[in-house]
Formats: structure tokens, C-alpha cells, sequence
């Protein structure tokens, strides 16, 4: 083992961490800088997966200077912010570009996902002792391992709580439909959002395969969602139906 070496991916994982916690407070305000896609592979996939890695460090303060030069500017990411939402449950691997559709055809801009919303752990590298706690922490908190296990309340905090700090519209739940915990945990997570007045929109889909439901089966989900449950109309009508069954 080359304690030398992970101290120095403990160390740039400590950067890379505090400017993910800087980007999701600049999220939180009124006119957040990013929405989408970029939140979503910096929270999880740079942060979580590849922290501590020079090409990561290098792709987080490239993007991360974009981000506050938007923000100090109240530059808004899309054109036409209507509303602010969450995603619970991992977003839709078979349909990555859906955050643009969500965008453009309806003015919904994602500030944060189930996903990134992690405990960004400090890396303590003082000794081996403490840097592998803090390596075993990191993964005790990974996407999904922490909420699944333990009582269901501390799943329920994750999911009503992100949605609190993102002061968001509505909840949008990818209902995997091959994970037994998201489908054993949707009768509750409509019973508390009801309590508490946050409009859920249920997705139905299967992470990867687009047999069970395509894409336009998504997208329909969610437009029925908007007309009848929020009541609103689209940015782009003409983004209504795509044909994109055979694209990737």
C-alpha cells in the first residue's frame, strides 16, 4: 500500500469536495448558475467515483469557474426557468439527454438528484488510520447504500429533505421498476408528500432496457404530469413526441 499516494487523492478530494459544496449553495439561491446535466455528473461522477483523481480536480475547477463567474453575473442556464425540481432515484441511464428535454420543452431545471445529495466527507490525513476511515465512510454514504439500509425514516429525510433545501416545485421519482426498494418505498413517498403538499411525478422505467418503457413512454409520463397535475403547458409543443426509439 502507498500511503503516500492515497494521501494525495485524499488531499485533492478534499478541493474537489468543497467546491461541490460551494456549487450545490449557489443551486440553492434564486437564480441558480447550473441546472441539469453538469450537477448531476460533477455530484456523482466526479466527486463520488473519480475525487481525488488529477483529471477530476481538473474538470471540477475549469467547470467550477464557469459556475461562479455565471452566478457573481445571476446568469440563468436555460432561457426560460420555470421550475425548480428534484430527482429522486437514479436519472434515466437509457435516456441521459432527458435533462435537456426537461429544459426545453418545459422549463424545468433539476438543481439536484438523488445521486449527488451525498455527506461530503473530509478526508482527515493525518495518519493511515484516519484516512481509511474516511475512506470507509465514504462508501458507508455512497448513492443508494445509505438509503437502504436502516430504518425507512432516515430514507424519508434524504427524500423530503432534498427537496426542502432545493426549495423545490415538485419531486420527479424515477420509479426503477427493477429495484425492489424504490418499488416497496412508493406508497409512503406518496403518502408524505401528499401531507405535505409537494406535487410527486412517478416515472415508471427500467434503467436500462427502453423495452419496458421508451423514451417517448417517459417523456409522456411526465407531459401528463404537467398538464393535469400542475397544470401547465408546454415551452415547445413540437418536443412533445419524438422519434428517437432507435437512438442512443
Amino acid at each position: 500500500m502507498d500511503w503516500d499516494k492515497l494521501k494525495e487523492l485524499c488531499e485533492r478530494n478534499n478541493v474537489t469536495n468543497e467546491m461541490e459544496l460551494e456549487s450545490r449553495e449557489m443551486r440553492r439561491s434564486n437564480h441558480p448558475p447550473v441546472v441539469g446535466f453538469p450537477p448531476w455528473t460533477n455530484g456523482i461522477l466526479w466527486s463520488f467515483h473519480d475525487g481525488g483523481t488529477k483529471q477530476a480536480l481538473r474538470v471540477y475547477e475549469a467547470f467550477h469557474a464557469i459556475e461562479k463567474a455565471a452566478y457573481e453575473k445571476k446568469l440563468s442556464p436555460i432561457k426560460n426557468l420555470r421550475y425548480r425540481v428534484v430527482i429522486w432515484n437514479p436519472p434515466t441511464m437509457m435516456y441521459p439527454h432527458i435533462f435537456n428535454w426537461l429544459e426545453r420543452c418545459w422549463g424545468i431545471g433539476v438543481l439536484m438528484d438523488m445521486m449527488s445529495y451525498t455527506n461530503e466527507v473530509y478526508y482527515d490525513t493525518t495518519s493511515a488510520d484516519t484516512m481509511m476511515k474516511g475512506v470507509a465512510f465514504s462508501m458507508a454514504m455512497a448513492p443508494m447504500s445509505r438509503h437502504t439500509r436502516g430504518d425507512y425514516e432516515f430514507f424519508l429525510s434524504q427524500f423530503l429533505g432534498m427537496a426542502e433545501d432545493y426549495r423545490a416545485d415538485f419531486i420527479i421519482n424515477c420509479n426503477h421498476m427493477g429495484c425492489r426498494n424504490s418499488m416497496a418505498m412508493s406508497g409512503v413517498m406518496w403518502e408524505e408528500t401528499r401531507k405535505r403538499n409537494i406535487p410527486l411525478c412517478v416515472v415508471d422505467y427500467e434503467l436500462m432496457d427502453t423495452r419496458i418503457c421508451s423514451r417517448q413512454g417517459i417523456r409522456d409520463q411526465i407531459s401528463n404530469f404537467m398538464r393535469s397535475v400542475i397544470g401547465a403547458e408546454p415551452l415547445d409543443s413540437s418536443l412533445l413526441v419524438i422519434d428517437d426509439a432507435d437512438s442512443w
